[in-house]
């Protein structure tokens, strides 16, 4: 026979259609249903996932010699075109099951020649696929009335069960469906279902597949599991989209009780907060980190405006919630500790001069303090110290958004990240930097928060002019992020991080230990004699000291002369010791007292700016009897400095 090579094979086109998917949690609790091709309800599925009754019960109605036969049954087909023609019309099909397939994958009108074409395509299906295969597309995409499609999408429409789970006596109901989909529905036309398979019971009592009364036990028993129609099925009522599609779609475990229970936080915190219509949560379990176990990217997903806008995923000012990579930055490179004195006091840059929140300033703070109180002075002091070179790395390192290239402002959160992209940071940690450093940094944040008695370290950020609250809170076993804001930008005197979004983190803790024992936190392991005035390593000069924590394998700066200082020079404040990136660098020279003389390798420069090319270069400031050294490395454009 030549005309399977006139033809294609119809089998891939037809695996091609897309199949409805069915979202679940990490527990296969169902969340959300989205029909696949033609808006057909379709769940594809292997024949290990298949009740054997239902095979057998298929192959019986429709096909009993399909491991027998080619593609068609020659036979059959005879008996049929003689009685199609002698009356005139089509009145009998000898399809085999192959040849239904060819007709699915094609939708033909029947026809003498539609006919032709079906056989010479089973023909050349059976030569390329194995029956096990076009048994599977024909129980994957034959219609069972509607938009059912498939044996899976039948089991749960009508009888709200699997295939798998399907009893022989539901099988023999729905395997005659396929022939006049329509007309036999259970759930339209139940009586003209059920002599459907009364008659396919009989010609199995016929074949002595079953004895009369087996087959009568059968008939009076198909329907006691049928659903009430009256409601859609369990997939039809989830295929509307919700909060929760956001995290689906990114195929993320999470728990559908936790996911419900944040989702009602949120919304209970969001309804408190004047001129604040949105929200945003994840939560990373540390121990399976891959993808969040809480993720809502949405509090009003039906908002016609901007629901459906991932804000879990949309790049914010985040305020000082970034401050904690700065100061675990300082500590891994010894300048302080969590008790070294730093200033917190006005700075002036040309015309750029930071304060803080409430604008007022502290003076001389531990860096315990100015962390947790989100000070803004000290952490620029610090951003100064480490440098843009530094800078740049160490949010690459964290796979945190850099934005334009990092100013003074930038250690204050005004560059943009995403909440998901700061609990993936946070829980890094001490990856990018070591166990010890982040040991440090956890005990520095860890005090009570807000509507819990769980032991968190936490922090909280509250963007320029009121735009977004934040707050970041971990444990050895979670790390939770919580956002409050307005996707379109407006500002919101309510939008604090301490008071908008903390005391919901402290409620998701409750929820994440409420079946299993509170954390247990690593300690500071290591001490050391500090200098009780500037809190750094202390040395012959210092009057007072105290034992305080440190990095056990990190030396610490040494305190000069018992005097507090800052980490960056009370000097020279531009430019400082850093290293940069260009053919040709200038600089410029700023001095914090008037009456500065500089030197460069010895040799005496003058202001207002500094010009040099690649190298490294000693810079030398004087001023009465105060001296401060400052040392400058140039790369050449094309390198790029790894730190």
């Amino acid at each position: 026979m030549v005309a399977p090579w006139c033809v294609e094979d119809p089998l891939p086109a037809l695996l091609q259609r897309p199949a409805a998917r069915l979202y679940t949690d990490v527990n296969g609790v169902p969340l959300y249903a989205h029909s696949g091709y033609d808006a057909q309800w379709r769940f594809d599925l292997t024949l290990a996932e298949i009740s054997p009754d239902v095979i057998r019960a298929t192959l019986i109605a429709e096909d009993a010699h399909f491991y027998d036969h080619a593609g068609v049954d020659y036979g059959a087909l005879l008996r049929a075109s003689w009685q199609n023609l002698t009356s005139g019309e089509i009145i009998s099909g000898a399809s085999t099951l192959s040849m239904q397939v060819a007709s699915l994958a094609t939708c033909r009108r029947r026809s003498f020649w539609g006919k032709f074409l079906q056989a010479a395509r089973a023909r050349k299906m059976e030569r390329h696929h194995s029956k096990d295969e076009i048994l599977t597309a024909y129980l994957n995409h034959a219609p069972y009335g509607g938009k059912i499609t498939g044996i899976e999408a039948a089991a749960r429409y009508y009888f709200n069960a699997t295939a798998k789970d399907l009893t022989f006596a539901e099988a023999t109901l729905l395997c005659g469906l396929p022939q006049r989909p329509n007309a036999l529905r259970l759930d339209r036309h139940p009586q003209a279902a059920k002599k459907r398979q009364e008659r396919l019971l009989k010609m199995m009592v016929r074949r002595h597949l079953l004895t009369e009364e087996e087959a009568q036990t059968i008939a009076n028993s198909a329907g006691l599991r049928c659903r009430d129609y009256r409601s859609p099925a369990s997939f039809q009522r989830i295929a509307k989209p919700d909060e929760n599609l956001h995290a689906l779609k990114a195929g993320y475990p999470i728990r559908a009780i936790w996911q419900s229970h944040a989702l009602s936080l949120l919304r209970q915190q969001q309804s408190q907060l004047p001129h604040v219509k949105d929200g945003a949560c994840v939560v990373l379990d540390r121990h399976a980190p891959q993808a969040p176990v809480i993720y809502l990217g949405t509090l009003h997903f039906d908002d016609p405006k901007d629901g459906q806008v991932d804000a879990a995923r949309a790049k914010r000012s985040a305020g000082s919630v970034l401050k904690p990579f700065f100061y675990a930055a300082a500590i891994q490179g010894g300048l302080l500790a969590p008790e070294t004195q730093l200033l917190d006091a006005p700075l002036r840059y040309v015309d750029y001069a930071p304060g803080n929140y409430d604008g007022s300033f502290q003076g001389w703070v531990s860096a315990r303090t100015a962390l947790a109180d989100s000070l803004n002075t000290p952490v620029i002091r610090l951003l100064q110290t480490l440098g843009e070179a530094r800078t740049k790395d160490l949010f690459q390192a964290l796979d945190l958004p850099l934005g334009n290239q990092p100013g003074l402002t930038f250690a204050l959160g005004t560059g943009g990240t995403s909440l998901l992209q700061l609990v993936k940071a946070y829980h890094r940690l001490p990856e990018v930097f070591s166990p010890a450093t982040a040991t440090l940094i956890e005990h520095m944040l860890r005090r009570p928060l807000p509507h819990t008695t769980v032991d968190v370290a936490w922090k909280t950020g509250t963007a320029n002019n009121n735009t977004d609250a934040w707050c970041v809170g971990w444990t050895p076993d979670y790390v939770v992020g919580v956002w409050f804001g307005n996707k379109q930008g407006p500002r919101s005197e309510a939008l604090v991080g301490v008071k908008a979004a903390a005391p919901v983190v402290g409620e998701l803790f409750n929820l994440l230990y409420k079946a299993r024992p509170h954390p247990f936190w690593e300690e500071p392991s290591a001490t050391q004699t500090l200098c009780k005035t500037s809190g750094l390593r202390a040395t012959q000069h210092c009057a007072e000291r105290f034992q305080g924590h440190v990095h056990p394998d990190i030396p610490l700066l040494a305190c000069r002369c018992g005097q507090p200082i800052t980490t960056h020079s009370p000097l020279v404040l531009s430019p400082i010791t850093a290293t940069y990136c260009g053919d040709q660098v200038t600089l410029p020279l700023i001095s914090s007292r008037k009456a500065t003389q500089w030197f460069l390798n010895g040799s005496p420069v003058f202001p207002p700016t500094l010009t040099l090319s690649p190298g490294t270069y000693t810079l030398l400031a004087i001023a009465g009897d105060h001296t401060e050294t400052t040392t400058l490395t140039i790369l050449p454009k094309a390198q790029r400095f790894i730190r």
